[in-house]
């Protein structure tokens, strides 16, 4: 969407500079003979107010995370998903229109598209709460994720074709074929899903034993009000929040600001830079699919606990990109080099899914939901942190010093937040509710006894 020849203009970049990577000697960009002509964008946006507009889906997605989570716990998941999906699409498809506007009228769509996404995946993990067996949650949490890593695929590789191309004049044609493609998704939704097994018309009745009798949660009773002091000042639930704000601070980054960085430092055109931006998530769900059906025969068999399990596959993933975002800054200018620690690197962070990523139903299966929101309100907070940040450390002169900033600040955060959650994260089921019938009569029982001792 934006005009980068005009945004970048070289001879603002340091010629002093020894890794300014303006030279092809160095692998396949975009300024090697024969490399076919990009399509500049339309809008003189800088880094600094490109920064603001990605991030501004956020403002919105912190909004109703808890809210969301909450209703889809007390009335229906399916519901609120459905209906977020579908407003999300709409937003969708009003973007070209807003970008035509002004950078207000952008930035006021992406706020009102990220409150229809906010309580999406609070939401889901109303419903994974529901249909998760216990023992399963690695792998159905690896499948059910591995989504998110095949549209992103999907997303990225379409999204670069569609620029360049003449349908739509390029660049509106994407949202408007992602927001056509995702209304029909929601319709699709309704059709099939149910808030819980309990309620499928096409369920076996031995399916639904098997579920229900593995467990921790009773899908049958009301959820009791929430504990709020309790789970805001329990330490697994905190080191499990600072783990999710580390994780996606550095995928924020790498998510939406990735492509600037091949477009702006390594010079790939736009088809390429889409198609090399995606490349590390198919990887990343494959990764996932496999580690949740490990985790689960390690399980099973008694290998390993489920403690185990979520540490190791929430540090050594941490660990990994750490190292590997290291090898990128060594790299330089070397394109094939970068390019290759990139996909090498960034895929393990499917082990993730098996790892802090359903933490939340270890805590509390019949708060799930709450807590996913609590998190991941915290968490995509970062969404529009990490592109500001990013904006202002490269604003108006991209180069590698300035994205070994943003780099270094990605590997700090992530080995923080491997220390926090392999030292205070736990998978023990809090005590945070205690209404069960039983309870409460005989707290009743005592309370009468003591009045009437009294008397």
């Amino acid at each position: 969407m934006v005009n980068n020849s005009a945004i970048y203009n070289e001879t603002d970049l340091s010629v002093t500079d020894d890794l300014s990577c303006r030279s092809s000697i160095y692998g396949f960009n975009s300024t090697s003979e024969g490399t076919k002509h990009t399509k500049d964008g339309e809008f003189l946006w800088t880094p600094a107010t490109q920064g603001i507009i990605l991030g501004s889906f956020y403002y919105g997605y912190c909004c109703f995370q808890i809210i969301g989570g909450r209703l889809a716990e007390i009335y229906s998941g399916k519901l609120v998903f459905a209906v977020g999906t579908f407003l999300a699409s709409i937003m969708a498809i009003l973007t070209p229109l807003a970008a035509w506007h002004s950078v207000t009228a952008i930035v006021l769509v992406r706020v009102l598209q990220g409150v229809s996404q906010s309580a999406m995946l609070p939401s889901l993990y109303t419903v994974f709460s529901n249909w998760f067996p216990d023992f399963e949650r690695g792998t159905l949490g690896a499948v059910v994720g591995s989504g998110l890593s095949i549209g992103t695929l999907t997303g990225m590789s379409i999204s670069g074709l569609l620029c360049n191309s003449d349908l739509f004049n390029g660049w509106p044609s994407v949202f408007y074929l992602f927001g056509f493609l995702n209304c029909l998704m929601a319709i699709f939704w309704c059709m099939l899903v149910t808030n819980s097994p309990t309620t499928h018309p096409l369920i076996t009745e031995n399916e639904l034993k098997y579920i229900i009798s593995n467990q921790r949660s009773d899908m049958n009773t009301q959820v009791p009000p929430l504990p709020w002091l309790k789970v805001l000042t329990s330490i697994p639930f905190i080191a499990l929040i600072i783990t999710q704000v580390g994780s996606e601070w550095g995928l924020y980054i790498i998510l939406n600001d990735l492509p600037t960085f091949f477009a702006t430092i390594l010079h790939f055109d736009i088809e390429k830079n889409g198609i090399l931006s995606s490349i590390p998530f198919p990887i990343k769900a494959v990764i996932a699919i496999t580690v949740g059906f490990t985790s689960n025969l390690l399980l099973r068999k008694g290998y390993a606990t489920v403690n185990f399990i979520r540490k190791f596959c929430t540090v050594f993933p941490f660990l990994w990109f750490s190292a590997g975002l290291v090898g990128v800054c060594l790299a330089g200018c070397n394109a094939v080099l970068s390019t290759i620690f990139f996909i090498c690197s960034v895929p393990i962070i499917g082990f993730a899914v098996c790892g802090y990523n359903i933490n939340h139903l270890d805590l509390s299966p019949e708060y799930a939901g709450t807590l996913y929101g609590i998190s991941n309100t915290f968490s995509s907070m970062m969404g529009f942190l990490a592109p500001m940040f990013v904006g202002y450390i490269t604003n108006e002169h991209q180069s590698f010093q300035e994205w070994y900033t943003v780099f270094g600040t990605v590997i700090a955060v992530l080995l923080f937040s491997s220390v926090i959650f392999s030292v205070f994260g736990s998978t023990k089921k809090q005590n945070w509710i205690d209404t069960e019938p039983e309870v409460k009569a005989i707290k009743q029982t005592l309370i009468c006894y003591n009045t009437l001792k009294q008397t």
